[in-house]
C-alpha cells in the first residue's frame, strides 16, 4: 500500500509541474515569444496534468472514466485557444495585409444602426473613426466592448467616432447592447459592405480610419492596445494606463 501511496504523490507532482508548465507555456506564447505552433500543444498538456492529477485517487474503473471524460474535454477547449491565437498572432497572412492597407483610402459604405439611423463613413471625415467588427459567440470580442464605451466616452469630444459592426441578427446585437449599456452605434452588416472589409472573418477585428480617410490600423484585438492606439492618434502622445486615463468600463456600466 505504501508503495501504491508514493506512486500517486509522484504521479500527482508530476501532473501538478506539467500544469504549471502549461501555464507558463500558454503565456509565453500570448506574449508571443513562442511560434504560433506552439500553441497546439496547450490544450493536450493541459488535460495531461488534470488527468496525472485526479486520476490515481480513483478505483480503475473510475480512473477510465475520468480520463475519458477529460479527454472529452480537449476538443472544447481548441475554440478559446483558436480565439487567443488570432488574438496574439492574427489569422495567417492578416499581418501582410493589415500592412498593406494602413495608409490606403477607406472604401465608403452606408450601413443601418439598430436605432435604424443611416451610418456613412465619408459624413465623418476629419474625425478618426473606430470600427470594431464583432460576433456574439467570440470572448473576446465581449471583452473589447466596454473598452470602446470607455473610449467612446472619454475621446468623443476630441474627434472620435466608434462603432461597432456585426452581420448577426439585430435581436442578438440588441440584447448585448442592453447588457453591457453600450452608447455607440451598433451597425447591421448587408451585402453592400465592400469585400476589402469582410473578406477575412477574424474577430475581434479592428479598422482604425484617420482624419484624412485613411487606414490608420488594421488588426485582431483591442483592449488595453486599442486605447494605446487611439491616444496616440488623436492626443499625440502614449498612455501609460495610469495617468492619463481612469480604468476602464466593466460591462453593465455606463458614464
Amino acid at each position: 500500500m505504501k508503495l501504491t501511496s508514493d506512486r500517486r504523490k509522484l504521479v500527482f507532482s508530476l501532473g501538478v509541474l506539467l500544469l504549471v508548465a502549461t501555464c507558463v507555456l500558454a503565456l509565453a506564447w500570448q506574449a508571443r515569444w513562442l511560434s504560433r505552433e506552439a500553441g497546439q500543444w496547450l490544450a493536450p498538456l493541459l488535460v495531461c496534468g488534470l488527468i496525472a492529477c485526479v486520476a490515481p485517487w480513483f478505483k480503475r474503473w473510475q480512473a477510465v472514466v475520468v480520463i475519458l471524460l477529460l479527454l472529452g474535454y480537449v476538443p472544447l477547449l481548441q475554440p478559446r485557444i483558436k480565439q487567443w491565437e488570432l488574438r496574439a498572432f492574427g489569422a495567417p497572412g492578416w499581418h501582410e495585409r493589415s500592412q498593406a492597407l494602413e495608409g490606403q483610402l477607406a472604401p465608403d459604405f452606408e450601413l443601418v444602426d439598430l436605432d435604424g439611423q443611416t451610418f456613412r463613413l465619408s459624413e465623418h471625415r476629419g474625425k478618426v473613426v473606430f470600427i470594431e467588427r464583432w460576433r456574439s459567440w467570440c470572448p473576446p470580442c465581449l471583452e473589447n466592448l466596454p473598452y470602446l464605451s470607455y473610449a467612446h466616452a472619454e475621446l468623443a469630444g476630441e474627434g472620435l467616432v466608434v462603432s461597432a459592426m456585426n452581420a448577426e441578427p439585430p435581436h442578438v446585437q440588441e440584447v448585448l447592447r442592453k447588457d453591457l449599456a453600450l452608447p455607440f452605434p451598433m451597425l447591421v452588416e448587408d451585402t453592400s459592405l465592400p469585400r476589402l472589409y469582410t473578406e477575412h472573418e477574424v474577430f475581434p477585428q479592428t479598422l482604425l480610419i484617420d482624419r484624412e480617410g485613411r487606414f490608420a490600423r488594421v488588426d485582431v484585438g483591442g483592449g488595453y492596445y486599442l486605447l494605446r492606439e487611439l491616444m496616440r492618434e488623436i492626443r499625440g502622445e502614449e498612455w501609460d494606463g495610469v495617468t492619463n486615463v481612469s480604468p476602464p468600463l466593466t460591462p453593465g456600466t455606463n458614464r
